[in-house]
């Protein structure tokens, strides 16, 4: 393994290996820049700009161009500087008119909320699909921004970690749904969402090009359903606290996603029953959370404040829940 200290010992003795005539072949570098350096960064001065720097075009030219003229080789930008681009003709023909190959995007990712988990992969996968588009190789996943000093990151290793894993696995769960046949891809799909109407689209959308593309069309597609639809995958869901009678890959699902909740005390779920009959009895539909990693105490809380709301709104609110669920189950198929 190479260290910062080996790594400069290695340049040292190079001049010296050189003269002994011991020297192997030469060693060609083609060293890349960051963009990163062309964003205005540290407290504002003056009333803020009308663009924020990060995705304001005339950054992301100024960098490709002076980049370009001091002789580097490739640049690597951000993944929203890439997007914003798209907007303004994308990066292309900046990068074509200063033959400067996109080598990476940085790509600020979520990984420590469960909770902004789907969304966080999808708007990284979009990123990686920019970056192939302009020939680039590279994705970094960045993490989200804490505040070290307090922040536990035992306590959120294995969101962090799932969340990577699932980045990395997009495109397998792809490739595993466009070779399921017929009747077995209909049967994953329905562990995922119950809505026929949900399933039969999904089946018809086949091939799908890549994880990405998989679930921008399984998202569009649940919020394009209408209520009764959503009704219905509402109700295959079990009562949080209590276990359904479904397939058995559907209750397994089920208990790991509540398994926070279900270790809380005797107390608390008694508490969550209660209101959870109060809420069906004002809604009519099943409360829904997305509860990877909550406590019953989190998810008590939750559906005490979702109480005040209308049933039009709470039932936006519990769509939203089960499509955050249902893009969990979705990598489930391939891992889970």
């Amino acid at each position: 393994m190479i260290t910062r200290r080996s790594f400069s010992t290695t340049l040292a003795l190079g001049p010296i290996v050189s003269r002994l005539g011991l020297a192997a072949k030469k060693l060609t570098l083609h060293v890349g820049h960051t963009g990163l350096t062309w964003i205005p960064l540290g407290p504002p001065v003056g009333p803020p700009p009308s663009i924020a720097p990060m995705v304001d075009p005339q950054y992301v030219e100024a960098a490709i161009t002076d980049i370009a003229s001091l002789g580097f080789h490739g640049i690597e930008l951000f993944g929203n500087q890439i997007e914003a681009m798209e907007a303004h003709g994308g990066v292309g023909a900046l990068l074509d008119k200063h033959k400067l190959p996109l080598v990476s995007a940085y790509c600020s990712t979520n990984l420590s909320d469960a909770e902004k988990r789907s969304d966080a992969i999808a708007k990284t996968l979009g990123w990686a699909k920019l970056v192939k588009k302009y020939n680039g190789k590279i994705v970094v996943v960045g993490p989200n921004g804490v505040k070290r000093d307090g922040y536990d990151f035992k306590a959120h290793k294995d969101a962090i970690v799932t969340t990577l894993n699932e980045v990395g696995k997009a495109d397998a769960l792809a490739r595993h749904v466009n070779g399921l046949g017929p009747r077995a891809l209909e049967g994953h799909l329905r562990a995922c969402c119950a809505a026929n109407a949900w399933v039969r689209a999904m089946c018809r959308s086949r091939p799908f090009t890549n994880g990405s593309q998989l679930l921008e069309i399984a998202d569009a597609t649940w919020r394009a359903l209408p209520r009764e639809a959503w009704l219905e995958a509402f109700a295959a869901h079990p009562r949080i606290g209590e276990t359904k009678a479904s397939p058995q890959r559907e209750t397994r699902w089920s208990a790991n996603e509540q398994g926070t909740a279900r270790r809380s005390s005797s107390q608390t779920l008694s508490s969550v029953a209660i209101a959870n009959a109060q809420y069906e009895e004002k809604f009519g539909w099943v409360f829904l959370i997305n509860a990877t990693g909550k406590t019953g105490a989190d998810i008590l809380h939750v559906m005490r404040a979702r109480m005040h709301n209308t049933p039009q709104a709470e039932l936006s609110v519990a769509a939203e829940e089960l499509r955050q669920i249902m893009n969990l189950r979705l990598f489930k198929l391939i891992g889970g």
